[in-house]
């Protein structure tokens, strides 16, 4: 089983990291791939380090002056060809933020 799960805010990586330990735990329980939009990336990583975790591929969607549309465009055009190239069974995405927002309609 292969599960792609989505973080891009430090409270996404908060409730979201448990969900991955559980995953990646002892003889591995799904190919698990952690997906850093980089939304808040100083919050997000450091978020992560503690759960001794890193994300497996960072989009590092962010650019100085962006807009909520040109930020959402973004994480789709980012997230799509790596959703594509991982063919996931699962998608894990948790909140209200425009990465879960984005990650979930690319999965659609």
């Amino acid at each position: 089983m292969k599960v792609f799960i989505a973080a891009g805010t430090r409270p996404e990586a908060i409730k979201l990291a448990p969900v991955v330990q559980v995953l990646r735990r002892g003889r591995q329980v799904a190919d698990t791939l952690l997906c850093a939009t980089g939304q808040h990336t100083d919050l997000l990583v450091r978020a992560l380090d503690m759960f001794r975790l890193t994300a497996d591929v960072n989009l590092d969607v962010m650019t100085p002056n962006q807009g909520l549309a040109d930020l959402t465009a973004r994480i789709l055009q980012d997230v799509t060809p790596v959703m594509a190239r991982f063919r996931p069974d699962w998608v894990v995405v948790q909140g209200e933020t425009t990465t879960s927002m984005a990650a979930a309609l690319a999965t659609f």
